[in-house]
């Protein structure tokens, strides 16, 4: 654990750059991240100063520092979930952020994910709403050599709060079946804390 997050009795409350649980699980090229969670307050801003995130390695180690990995899942303004995860740009000489942003509430619980592999694009969903947006570009995704952080990332921007409750972390992109049934597990456990998603 970095600092001492704010722990409830359904959820913990982190704040970038200053609290995150650092996980023992490396990013991988193929990944699909589920997260129970919601924004406790307005952001305050709409860049990645104020960025809320909810899991991320973006600005940890990489193997080629001209090519710097990466991947998160976060809040960019109080209207927009953003997924990243760093990929070769179309033309083959350097990196892209692989961006997928799609309109969304931060301010009430949801299930939000991230669902990503270098042939298949990217793809941020919020489960709960039924909303989605894709990033199609199908090139080589770019890693880090860290640790994903829950309620962070290894950058000094994104330093919003979010309430997390629940993470699922599975190191390939599953199909929607797949996600279907980890939503219903998840559902299931939320509704036992009270919390509807």
């Amino acid at each position: 654990m970095v600092g001492q997050p704010t722990v409830f009795a359904t959820h913990a409350r982190f704040k970038g750059g200053v609290t995150c649980h650092e996980t023992l699980i490396p990013e991988t090229a193929a990944m699909t991240i589920l997260v129970v969670g919601k924004v406790p307050g307005p952001l305050g801003g709409s860049s990645t100063t104020t960025a809320a995130p909810y899991i991320g390695t973006l600005s940890g180690a990489t193997a080629n520092p001209t090519l710097p990995g990466g991947i998160a899942l976060y809040h960019i303004t109080d209207a927009t979930l953003t997924g990243n995860a760093n990929r070769m740009n179309a033309a083959g000489d350097g990196y892209t952020t692989g961006q997928a942003n799609m309109t969304d509430n931060p301010s009430v619980w949801g299930i939000r994910m991230l669902r990503t592999s270098s042939a298949g694009g990217s793809r941020v969903a919020n489960p709960t709403s039924g909303q989605f947006a894709n990033q199609s570009l199908s090139t080589a995704r770019l890693v880090t050599t860290v640790p994903l952080r829950i309620g962070g990332t290894y950058a000094s921007t994104f330093l919003g709060e979010t309430d997390i409750s629940h993470v699922a972390i599975y190191s390939d992109a599953l199909t929607d079946d797949e996600v279907a049934a980890v939503v219903a597990s998840m559902r299931k456990r939320m509704a036992r804390l009270g919390i509807v998603v």
